[in-house]
């Protein structure tokens, strides 16, 4: 039986966001509405059930998301791609797409590529609050994909039994994406990296407050998985408990490290440690971490 913990905030630096300002631009709200089997069937053809795309804001509030399927985004797509006749200045605030989801549930979505639930790229700000994330399943970020310049805020939410075929099967952070997740709870998900969140490219990640408890790896990393340039930063209490990295695998409960060219295999190892570090000492922030019964073959 899983334990569950309520965690109490210490000091959160993401409170629930205002109310959406108006500077232009097309508003979409969904509220109290379900979406299920929901097909888009086409590689580009856009999310299963809701697409926002361009210079727009959005809010989905209360709404349930079944079953739905695309190649990218089966259940939400926040997209905001510069155009050609853009790309010659710098980003402005309003060519963003900008999301709020909270009070919401998403379940047995799938994505042929990434972001079963919610897939944010571009450049897009979303932030998810009080929801919950249920065994959806794809390629990478099977909850959760953040991709871009993306900045993405979790906050209160769980994500429970999600699977991914590559990373991340609650929360992928990929690319320059900024994530942040606070006050939440990952339990059972499963990856071949990172099976609670991975984080690749040059991503910065800061995890909070936040419990990840009985997450599967089956390469490294059953809690988390990071592969980025930037430090992971945990803040808070942070638990692992009863993380996994399947049998010939590394980091039951971390695996800070890039894998060897070629090999599924981390390249570093610092012992047989509840986590596992790059040599550089800074290349992870820890603040109050609790590590308890996780299991690997190597750095378990």
């Amino acid at each position: 039986m899983i334990k569950k913990r309520r965690i109490p905030l210490q000091n959160p630096q993401i409170a629930p966001p205002p109310q959406v300002p108006t500077i232009g631009g097309s508003f979409l709200r969904v509220a109290h509405s379900s979406f299920a089997k929901s097909r888009a069937t086409l590689a580009g053809s856009g999310t299963g059930a809701v697409t926002v795309d361009g210079h727009a804001w959005a809010e989905v509030v209360g709404s349930t998301f079944t079953d739905n399927y695309a190649a990218f985004g089966g259940a939400l797509s926040f997209t905001s791609i510069l155009a050609p006749s853009m790309v010659t200045r710098p980003p402005r605030t309003s060519d963003h797409v900008h999301a709020r989801v909270h009070s919401s549930s998403f379940s047995l979505n799938v994505a042929f590529s990434r972001g079963a639930a919610v897939a944010a790229t571009g450049h897009a700000s979303v932030s998810v609050l009080d929801s919950h994330f249920t065994s959806n399943s794809a390629s990478g970020g099977s909850a959760v994909s953040a991709e871009g310049v993306t900045v993405l805020d979790i906050y209160n939410t769980s994500f429970s039994y999600n699977q991914a075929l590559d990373r991340g099967a609650g929360v992928l952070a990929s690319d320059e994406s900024t994530v942040a997740v606070v006050a939440s709870q990952l339990v059972g998900n499963q990856a071949q990296q990172g099976g609670g969140i991975a984080v690749t490219g040059q991503s910065t990640m800061r995890i909070e407050s936040t419990s990840l408890t009985s997450n599967v790896a089956l390469a490294c990393g059953g809690g988390v998985s990071t592969e980025s340039t930037v430090p992971l930063s945990l803040v808070g209490k942070v638990f692992f408990t009863g993380n996994k990295a399947s049998a010939g695998a590394n980091g039951g409960a971390m695996c800070a490290t890039l894998t060897k060219p070629g090999t599924k295999e981390c390249s570093a190892l610092l012992g047989a440690n509840a986590y596992m570090l790059l040599p550089s000492p800074d290349s992870i922030g820890f603040s109050q971490v609790i590590f308890e019964s996780n299991d690997a073959a190597f750095g378990g």
